[in-house]
């Protein structure tokens, strides 16, 4: 990273100006710049930073590219930064600038913009600019003097003040107003037998500055030898997670603390049967009999007695009659929807379907048109084109039953009356609709009565099942048949531990027999959602477990979702990239074990909350 210290001979000689017209140099040239400004005085809400005005100006005209800027340290009365500080009984120091300079994201280039003339004292220590520079880095200095009569002095005192530094320096002349073209030239004149290096000028209401030979021939060594003038790679991607931390949209792990909760609406295990005594027994049972894992590809030793009758077990549950398990959902969703849709075929999407499948058909070669969310009319449309217009090509339909992150859901009988209507091959996901819905609870399509319609129905042992990996199961045994041989998330992982399969089976016997709940979880988050409404809240109307309360922020989500975790309540905040921009929500996730009176209580908390912000 380049770092150059943009410096004055005086105070309003437009520093500004100057190094707004360098960034404009360097994004023309293909790099990513940033603008520091030390620090700022003066500043009112009203007036734009001098940092966010030197953006404006190096992005005017169209020009454009990766550009940030930031002022380290601001105070509201126009004096010398440390008196400024002194009146806001706030803390000036070297230390502190420094240490918040180094916590920026790197680019390219980093443009320091000093504050008044070069040996202007910013903290009570007399401390300067051009000592927070050697801090900091810098490789060039640019003084910044103003074409005007006295230029050659300022220019000679400062460039003598910037020799300390022992780095390379040189004048920029800045026409802040028209000069006398007489005076122009005897300026230049005068810092050139003075043995002071002019590296740019830039003329009034000029946009791009004239450079030096000397200086640009000075960049292009420094691009070449000292520091790295493209940023290095581990540099970038820490300032992506910067820009992300910036946004408050930065991921991380943490312990996961539902032993502490009092109540748990944050996961997906609807039932509540992850420490049920049933699949707990019958886990150990499957670690005595085939160890803990399957250590090899399902093609070569890894398909076991204990996947054979979970397939099989999955088969009856749903009344489908072929199938296969895989790690994981996503690398179902991934496998199914990159190997079965080729180049040619055209595959209709949910605006809303899960990343997974996003992943998968990005890679199938398909085109894919993606049509508004649960918006049936449309789809019908695009059926009919597409049957009037590419009667040769392989049409996908393609959606989830339960959404999950508003727990929505679309006509399952109207997409099954529209494969009457328009034949398409139909690949639906139920991760969120098991246990709650259907037949001995076999999710929505089962619920609805249109198994048979669905070509390929995708499911996860991780969530409602209580065990780990996922399965798709199959109309005809010919798409099986071909992922076994094509899908390399099949071919190439391990299979899924022997133990995970042996759960698998005993949750789908201990979810038949809760079946018999669904009446009683489906009035509760009905319920729920009309008392959330009632209190003022915004979700939406339905009954799966899944119930949505939109916020206006990124940050009154984290806040609300803190406020609860605080009281025992766990139900966490939902934000970009993971749900679209504007959309924030806490999301509550129901199951077996909540009661009205715990629900009452979070909606009580939550308006206690709403009164304290």
């Amino acid at each position: 990273m380049l770092n150059i210290l943009v410096t004055g001979s005086d105070t309003a000689v437009g520093k500004t100006r100057a190094v707004g017209a360098l960034a404009r140099h360097f994004l023309i040239e293909g790099h990513s710049v940033q603008i520091v400004k030390l620090v700022e005085t003066g500043v009112t809400k009203e007036v734009r930073s001098d940092a966010e005005e030197a953006m404006l100006y190096a992005t005017a005209n169209k020009v454009s590219g990766r550009i940030e800027s930031f002022t380290l340290a601001s105070f509201s009365e126009p004096l010398a930064p440390f008196s400024a500080a002194k009146l806001e009984n706030k803390s000036l120091s070297l230390k502190l600038l420094i240490d918040s300079a180094l916590k920026l994201p790197a680019f390219d280039v980093r443009l320091y913009e000093g504050a008044g003339g070069i040996a202007s004292p910013i903290t009570e220590d007399a401390e300067t600019v051009t000592d927070l520079a050697e801090a900091l880095g810098v490789e060039l200095v640019i003084v910044v003097v103003a074409d005007k009569l006295g230029a050659i002095n300022q220019a000679k005192l400062s460039g003598d003040k910037a020799l300390e530094l022992g780095l390379p320096f040189g004048v920029w002349l800045n026409s802040t107003a028209w000069v006398e073209p007489q005076l122009a030239l005897s300026n230049r004149e005068g810092i050139l037998i003075s043995k002071i290096p002019l590296w740019a000028e830039l003329g009034y209401n000029s946009d791009t500055a004239k450079f030096s030979n000397d200086f640009t021939a000075l960049l292009k060594k420094q691009s070449s030898e000292s520091t790295d003038y493209r940023i290095s790679f581990e540099e970038r991607l820490k300032s992506v997670l910067y820009e992300r931390d910036n946004k408050k949209l930065t991921r991380i792990l943490s312990v996961n603390s539902k032993t502490k909760a009092r109540v748990n609406l944050s996961d997906n295990d609807y039932l509540n049967l992850a420490q049920h005594p049933a699949l707990i027994h019958a886990g150990q049972k499957a670690l005595q009999e085939y160890g803990t894992s399957s250590s090899a590809s399902p093609l070569i030793t890894g398909w076991t007695k204990a996947h054979e009758n979970l397939v099989n077990d999955l088969c009856q549950w749903h009344a489908l009659p072929s199938g296969i398990v895989w790690t994981s959902g996503f690398a179902a969703n991934a496998a199914i929807l990159s190997t079965l849709p080729k180049k040619g075929d055209l595959v209709f999407a949910d605006k809303l379907i899960h990343h997974s499948m996003i992943a998968g058909l990005k890679r199938s070669g398909a085109t894919v048109k993606r049509y508004p969310h649960l918006d049936l009319v449309v789809l019908e449309t695009w059926l009919k084109s597409a049957k009037d217009n590419h009667p040769l090509a392989n049409i996908f339909v393609v959606t989830e039953s339960v959404f999950s992150m508003d727990g929505d859901y679309p006509d399952l009988l109207k997409i099954a009356e529209l494969k009457n209507k328009y034949p398409f091959i139909w690949i639906l996901d139920e991760a969120h609709a098991l246990g709650w819905y259907g037949i001995k609870g076999a999710g929505l399509a089962s619920y609805y009565g249109v198994s048979k319609s669905v070509d390929i129905l995708v499911g996860t042992l991780g969530k409602t099942l209580a065990s780990a990996g996922a399965y798709s199961l199959f109309n005809s045994v010919t798409y099986r048949d071909y992922l076994i041989n094509f899908a390399g998330e099949f071919i190439y992982s391990t299979a899924l531990a022997p133990s995970n399969a042996v759960v698998a089976s005993e949750a789908i016997k201990v979810v038949s027999k809760l079946s018999s709940e669904h009446n009683y979880w489906h009035a509760l988050s009905r319920d729920f959602r009309k008392c959330l409404k009632e209190n003022g809240w915004k979700t939406l109307e339905g009954e799966s477990p899944i119930v949505p309360v939109h916020l206006k922020s990124e940050v009154a989500a984290l806040a609300l979702s803190e406020y609860l975790q605080k009281q025992g309540i766990l139900a966490y905040a939902i934000r970009p990239p993971t749900v679209p921009v504007g959309t924030s929500r806490l999301r509550f996730s129901l199951k077996d074990g909540v009661t009205e009176q715990d629900l009452n209580e979070v909606i009580q908390l939550m308006n206690e909350w709403r009164q304290k912000v």
